[in-house]
C-alpha cells in the first residue's frame, strides 16, 4: 500500500513538472483566483491558457514569449505585435501590457 501511494506521488510530480511552470491569475490586491483560469508555459516557448482543473485549452487565444515579453499570436503562431501582451517583472509577477508596451498596473496581473 505504501508502494503504491508513492508511485502515485511521484507520478504526479512528473507530470506537474512536464507541464511547465503555471501562472495563476491574481486579482488587483494581490489574491490568487484559482477558481479562474491560468496558463501553462511549454517548452517551445508557447503559453496555453489552462481551465482551473489544469486542462490545456488549445482552442483559447495563445501567446509566446520573445525578448522577455509575452505577444498574443494567431492560430498558426504568428505574433500579433499590435495586440496587448505581457510583460515579467523580476519579482515574478506578470503585468497586462497595451499594444504600445505600456505597463497596465490597474488591471489584474498574474504570479508565476
Amino acid at each position: 500500500m505504501k508502494m503504491m501511494c508513492a508511485c502515485i506521488l511521484f507520478l504526479m510530480h512528473v507530470t506537474i513538472c512536464m507541464a511547465g511552470p503555471r501562472a495563476i491569475q491574481r486579482d488587483t490586491q494581490g489574491n490568487a483566483q484559482h477558481q479562474k483560469p491560468s496558463y501553462t508555459a511549454q517548452q517551445n516557448g508557447r503559453i496555453v491558457e489552462t481551465d482551473a482543473t489544469g486542462n490545456k485549452q488549445y482552442h483559447r487565444q495563445q501567446y509566446l514569449m520573445k525578448d522577455g515579453k509575452v505577444y498574443q499570436t494567431d492560430s498558426l503562431g504568428n505574433v500579433q505585435y499590435h495586440k496587448p501582451g505581457f510583460a515579467i517583472q523580476n519579482d515574478s509577477k506578470v503585468y497586462q501590457t497595451d499594444s504600445l508596451g505600456n505597463v497596465q498596473y490597474h488591471k489584474p496581473s498574474f504570479a508565476i
